[in-house]
């Protein structure tokens, strides 16, 4: 069916199967074991009088061929339905066709299909339509070419180029032959000198090889950049003659007793300060004060946050696309194994655009208004009510939306995507089932 389907439906189409995802109306979970005795529903063309009341029949399997009315559940896929749409609900002479179907014990399932008058098609590739492209690559219009130019003779403008007397391609007048070659040296001389011109360019580029090294010029920048002044070298022995080493890799404790401190000199700190700077810095291992060091304290502290860390695997959301009906009650349900655990706070919000304020979004659920969660089957369900869409426009919507979690201060995004939301046809919101 894909030449059936470009973003709606094509007027006309027949033998159509569509989704249909059924969810118990008492718990909001996947609705699972119900045929067509089972199922009621209409559908509804937009101009109609009325809605066309469906005929179901059960399918022998999935596969099977295509029957009108035909439904058939999806083993493994919970609460998934294959539907056989009537022929006629996509006949020409409406915009688009809504469709709604449930179960005495389930909420009803709405869907909304625009029609379209066309359709993507393969079409034959001819020499005509070959030379129409290659005239407008070249910015030529009808109108400045010969009327035999698409069977085989170059543009008027090409003509040009040897004082207007290029021949029809294939001839074989030697005089001619000699033009030609003669307007084709021409270009090809106009060609050697750019390119002449581009590599001289590309000379100036610094680049670096196995066979061409850095041209002078451009190290010599680099050097003056790079290069360590005398007075610079002066400054930094002046501060590393301060540091002393007589075991390898062991500052001596005279270094550490230098100046600092509330004084000048080694003179002025205390025993009890030196111990606690020994202790800081682990210079050794008489440590006297019952104290961790400051940097065994930071290891501990980053040890910690480490251990806190989501992976990064599970801060990614996945993307979901969502189809409603302005002023419908709907409910949507989201699966993960964050919903399994206590003290969470959880945000189901749409918006018109990603800028907008949580106060300026269209609606928002939490798990005090809306949302409950099942942590027994790791389940949060999103309950939306009419009044939540009923003030959007007179046509289809797409709001921005996402589900979002936190917990001691951990954000994470479960869900997000689009919420397109079609214009409901019964304003009274009840449609007959």
């Amino acid at each position: 069916m894909p030449d059936k389907l470009q973003g709606g439906i094509r007027v006309g189409s027949t033998s159509v199967s569509i989704p249909v995802q059924l969810f118990a109306s008492a718990t909001g979970l996947p609705l699972t074991g119900k045929v067509a005795a089972n199922l009621s529903g209409y559908y509804y063309r937009q101009g109609a009088a009325a809605a066309v009341a469906l005929s179901f029949s059960d399918l022998a399997a999935l596969n099977s061929a295509f029957s009108a009315g035909g439904v058939k559940e999806v083993a493994n896929v919970a609460g998934h339905y294959r539907f056989d749409a009537p022929d006629l609900a996509f006949a020409a002479g409406a915009a688009w066709v809504t469709f709604q179907i449930g179960t005495s014990d389930s909420q009803k399932f709405t869907i909304t299909f625009e029609l379209s008058a066309t359709a993507l098609t393969n079409e034959t590739w001819t020499d005509a339509k070959a030379a129409f492209v290659d005239q407008s690559i070249s910015a030529k219009s009808a109108a400045t070419l010969a009327a035999a130019d698409v069977t085989g003779n170059l543009p008027a403008d090409a003509k040009a180029w040897n004082g207007g007397s290029l021949p029809t391609i294939g001839d074989a007048t030697a005089a001619n032959q000699t033009s030609i070659l003669s307007a084709l040296g021409a270009i090809a001389g106009y060609i050697d000198t750019e390119i002449s011109t581009l590599l001289t360019e590309l000379a100036k580029v610094p680049k670096s090889d196995a066979t061409v090294s850095w041209n002078a010029t451009a190290i010599a920048s680099i050097k003056t950049a790079l290069e360590i002044s005398g007075s610079h070298l002066a400054l930094i022995k002046q501060v590393t003659d301060q540091v002393r080493f007589t075991v390898p890799n062991q500052v001596d404790a005279n270094a550490l007793t230098g100046g600092g401190g509330g004084g000048t000199g080694e003179a002025d700190w205390t025993a009890y300060e030196k111990k606690q700077i020994r202790d800081a810095l682990g210079v050794d291992g008489d440590k006297e004060i019952a104290i961790d060091g400051q940097l065994q304290g930071m290891a501990t502290k980053f040890n910690i946050l480490t251990s806190t860390m989501v992976p990064i695997t599970t801060l990614i959301s996945t993307s979901i696309d969502l189809r409603m009906v302005r002023g419908d009650s709907r409910i949507f349900t989201f699966t993960d194994d964050v919903f399994e655990e206590a003290g969470l706070s959880i945000w189901f919000t749409a918006k018109k655009s990603y800028k907008d304020s949580d106060e300026l979004s269209v609606f928002q659920k939490t798990e005090l208004d809306g949302i409950e969660v099942d942590p027994v089957n790791k389940v949060a369900t999103v309950n939306i009510d009419p009044e939540d869409t009923e003030e959007l426009e007179d046509r289809a919507s797409e709001l921005h939306w996402d589900l979002q979690i936190e917990k001691e201060g951990l954000v994470r995004t479960v869900s997000r995507g689009i919420l397109r939301v079609f214009p409901d046809v019964t304003l009274s919101r009840q449609l007959s089932t």
